[in-house]
């Protein structure tokens, strides 16, 4: 089954320098060297690229308007002057919302997403046959406060090209090229952004790679605990003042050797020490038993963390 994706060759390209690092520091991160060189960083624009590739993806909206930003260079990336002859007046943002119409009622979720075939208009430079849509946003808007939509988008991604792999043993797409995902008008923290494509990447090759199909707690609680990871990477930006615990927070600013507490890591360590002590509790228990000790038993929790006292009650 992993024939059909394992051999898949991104080219991640941005011509933002910061997340373009921090891909190559998520590459370092997550994967091992033989899965490593199934990615290129290209810190430069589409135009520049001299390579070819059988699908491009669209970080566009959920209504498959590409009209703007990046969606507009792949409008015009297809919309040749010998497409039009062939095809009349069909833009790229017709065609992919006749196709969204006729597989999803024409609305893609935000983290969803879905090949469209584009092989009638031709595409002369990189010969790429497919577009890939995947929304992390409904319109243009800020997106950060789906905390998972890149990861969910890119596991989304992945899912769509091996099934379409599969039921096309005769046109497989074995080359994508790709922008940061929600990055640009979604105001997405570009370590965040890289951090989960590449993470939702690890974790769908070792689902493939599971002898078998089955999941226990512990697996979900460790995939849980790197995603979370991830959006803390970007947690500044993520979290803004009003974002509060629904618990009290008693925080101490200065720890007892004088130093000062980073006041939103610790309301992010406190808001999530609920759901740190469910997973602990449930990792003991078995994976095939009940899974117990849940939030709803701690009535009040005392800490340590960093030398600073952090207490939290219900």
């Amino acid at each position: 089954m992993t024939s059909f994706i394992e051999d898949i060759h991104f080219t991640f390209c941005d011509i933002k320098k910061p997340l373009c690092r921090e891909w190559e520091k998520a590459l370092d991160k997550y994967l091992l060297p033989n899965q490593q060189v199934n990615f290129t960083v290209f810190d430069d624009t589409l135009d520049a690229y001299t390579d070819t590739f059988d699908c491009i993806v669209s970080p566009a909206n959920s209504i498959a308007q590409l009209t703007g930003s990046f969606d507009a260079v792949i409008s015009r990336m297809f919309e040749t002057d010998i497409a039009f002859r062939r095809l009349g007046l069909v833009t790229v943002t017709s065609h992919c919302q006749s196709y969204l119409h006729a597989t999803y009622n024409g609305y893609l979720s935000p983290g969803m997403s879905l090949i469209v075939p584009m092989h009638e208009f031709h595409e002369p430079k990189f010969q790429c046959r497919y577009i890939a849509l995947c929304p992390t946003m409904r319109l243009p808007d800020d997106c950060r406060w789906n905390k998972e939509v890149v990861y969910n988008g890119m596991w989304n991604l992945l899912c769509e090209i091996l099934r379409h792999n599969r039921t096309h043993p005769d046109d497989q797409i074995k080359s994508v090229f790709m922008t940061g995902l929600g990055t640009g008008v979604g105001g997405f923290p570009v370590e965040t952004c890289a951090a989960q494509m590449i993470l939702a990447y690890k974790h769908f090759m070792q689902n493939l790679a599971k002898p078998r199909p089955v999941t226990t707690w512990t697996d979900g609680n460790i995939l849980g605990m790197e995603i979370d990871e991830t959006v803390y990477m970007g947690m500044p930006d993520l979290m803004s003042n009003d974002d509060e615990s629904e618990q009290s927070v008693n925080i101490t600013d200065e720890n007892a050797d004088g130093t000062k507490t980073d006041g939103k890591k610790e309301k992010w360590f406190v808001k999530n020490l609920g759901v740190l002590n469910s997973m602990f509790s449930r990792r003991k228990s078995s994976d095939e038993g009940i899974v117990g000790g849940g939030q709803e038993n701690m009535e009040s929790v005392e800490t340590k963390h960093d030398n600073s006292n952090v207490s939290v009650t219900r």
